[in-house]
């Protein structure tokens, strides 16, 4: 229907077209139109029209043109070519970006199978026994791996790495003044913590423990300033350098805890590739088609906004679309408009619209789509795209042919 619409109206402007008056078309011979309503004051025209009574007839007589002069602009645009069908279509039906061609393009049969494949996935994934096993035991698997986290071989750890580290700790040793400082300022804080605490405590007993009170804070205080004091060069901590082993010691009890269930036999091996198969080749299927269904999913979401805020190239004054047609070819016989024009040129020239009118309103209602079934759509493409995401499709594919 929408390839009718895009030949018809063009092959019926190139066979019947009625040539507009001069008057028309050359707008330096267009006499200048009062759009105010006729009781508007001359001599405070601002202030009538603030009036709301007398705007909105203002406001209905620039559209009545604007949508005249875009039909005129079309059926000069369709006769001389400058207007691809595909564009003005598209903009009249609010398709946004998808044209009417590339939707003639669409393999139905192949988008309808797609569809069924998404609405049927939880079928699909449904795990049997022996694939509910296998997926188990992957999946320890896969834990067992991330446990090792790109450990390769334990014989292969840096173990000499390490023993350079220790051997330069011995030699070059740290500075332990500063520990040496504070544990002698803590010992005299204790000894003189105890004597003032007893009963035979005297005037120097807290003397004394008020200097080792402060000797205790200039070595935590100098202790706080000290840079660090070991760096180690191949890794950053001593865990860090024993790591491998401790990896691997984690992945070892790991899998003697669960080793039972992490084998797949061959006999429980074929119905799981039988099942990786059997979902590679139906998310192919959809992703084959995943770009068409983009595009309905476009037009769906375009047609249920109606954003009259939109990129038109061509149809300025039908910003409306098709329902602004409908009303322009109700304007050419309006009293007004038939007045400022003095001429019968345009409604004969309109009537060329007649059948393209008739088709715009068939398609309009051929693609009703409400929000609700717009969001449906767009539901059911995202759970294809998750679908393709998590089956990682090229990897099926490819292990599938082997």
């Amino acid at each position: 229907m929408i390839q009718m619409l895009m030949n018809g109206f063009q092959m019926r402007v190139l066979l019947y077209p009625t040539p507009l008056s001069p008057r028309i078309v050359a707008s330096k011979e267009i006499p200048l139109v009062d759009f105010l309503p006729e009781d508007s004051s001359p001599a405070h025209p601002h202030l009538k029209r603030a009036s709301p009574d007398n705007l909105k007839p203002s406001v209905q007589r620039v559209q009545k043109v604007a949508r005249i002069i875009n039909g005129i602009y079309i059926q000069q645009g369709v006769i001389t070519a400058s207007i691809p069908s595909d564009e003005l279509i598209s903009e009249l039906l609010f398709f946004g970006s998808v044209t009417p061609s590339g939707i003639a393009k669409l393999d139905s049969k192949k988008m309808e199978e797609a569809v069924n494949i998404v609405r049927d996935l939880p079928t699909t994934f449904a795990l049997t026994t022996d694939t509910e096993k296998a997926e188990k035991a992957f999946g320890l698997v896969k834990q067992m791996k991330d446990m090792l986290n790109g450990v390769e071989s334990v014989s292969k750890w840096n173990a000499n790495d390490l023993k350079q580290e220790i051997g330069r700790l011995e030699t070059g040793g740290v500075d332990s003044l500063l520990l040496r400082d504070l544990r002698s300022a803590i010992g005299n804080w204790d000894s003189g913590y105890g004597a003032v605490i007893a009963n035979t405590s005297t005037q120097a007993s807290v003397t004394k423990l008020r200097s080792g009170l402060e000797d205790l804070k200039n070595s935590v205080s100098s202790f706080d300033k000290s840079q660090l004091q070991w760096n180690f060069n191949h890794f950053e901590t001593a865990v860090n350098g024993i790591s491998p082993l401790t990896k691997a010691r984690e992945a070892t009890e790991f899998y003697a805890k669960n080793r039972d269930n992490m084998p797949i036999s061959d006999d429980k091996n074929k119905p799981y590739t039988d099942f990786i198969r059997s979902i590679s080749a139906k998310i192919m299927k959809f992703k084959g088609v995943e770009s068409s269904l983009q595009e309905v999913m476009e037009v769906a979401s375009t047609r249920n906004r109606r954003s009259r805020q939109r990129n038109l190239r061509h149809t300025h004054g039908l910003s409306s679309g098709s329902s602004d047609v409908s009303q322009m070819m109700k304007d050419v016989n309006d009293p007004w408009i038939k007045k400022v024009l003095k001429t019968e040129n345009v409604e004969i020239a309109f009537k060329q619209f007649n059948e393209f009118e008739s088709l715009l309103k068939s398609i309009e209602q051929s693609l009703d789509i409400d929000g609700e079934k717009a969001s449906k759509i767009y539901h059911l493409m995202e759970y294809g795209r998750q679908a393709v995401q998590m089956t990682n499709v090229d990897r099926l594919n490819m292990d599938s042919k082997r």
